[in-house]
């Protein structure tokens, strides 16, 4: 009862109980023989934000002395509470590493300048597989690898471009999911 937040609620009926408070005892009643794998299965859904952040720290207190295995179509709150995530799609394993990461292909960067270069001089630069606009002084860089963020740097100092900003873009679960499961230009059904 006390490790799912329940003591004020012990003497309640469970169908009484709001749908957060019977999520936590789904919860307790999955872990009260201390087992060491635990299943959740959308243990979120249909929660208010309060709820949901009180069942993510249970989540993350229970990562402590159990392997929790999360399964959850809001890709959000996998990437919230998971250090590993495995994607399925249409049956099958689609992809399959850390919660935190990029989506497969070239690294992606936005850079901003106190004044954009011409474009085509980006794009000289080796290991910069394309360039776009990002709006205002920004651009948009697809590297082949880290080793051309040197050559970017370099260039701006010698060009005078006046580097403002450098940052990776980064990738959610749903940047990885729609990427993987798009089929021909058009999103997999």
């Amino acid at each position: 009862l006390e490790r799912c937040g329940l003591e004020e609620v012990a003497g309640r009926i469970i169908r009484n109980l709001s749908k957060g408070y019977q999520q936590r005892v789904g919860i307790a009643q999955a872990i009260v023989h201390d087992p060491q794998l635990i299943v959740l299965d959308e243990p979120t859904v249909g929660l208010d934000p309060r709820q949901v952040q009180a069942i993510r720290a249970l989540i993350q207190d229970l990562r402590q002395a159990h392997g929790v295995i999360f399964s959850s179509h809001i890709l959000a709150e996998v990437q919230a509470v998971s250090d590993r995530v495995t994607i399925l799609h249409e049956g099958r394993v689609i992809h399959s590493g850390p919660a935190r990461g990029d989506a497969p292909g070239p690294l992606r960067f936005v850079a901003r300048f106190a004044e954009r270069p011409d474009l085509s001089l980006l794009t000289a630069i080796r290991g910069v597989s394309s360039v776009d606009a990002a709006g205002g002084d920004g651009v948009l860089l697809e590297l082949d690898g880290e080793h051309a963020l040197d050559g970017l740097v370099a260039a701006s100092v010698a060009r005078g471009w006046r580097l403002r900003e450098l940052r990776r873009e980064q990738h959610t679960l749903e940047d990885v999911f729609l990427e993987l499961t798009r089929c021909g230009g058009e999103e997999a059904a």
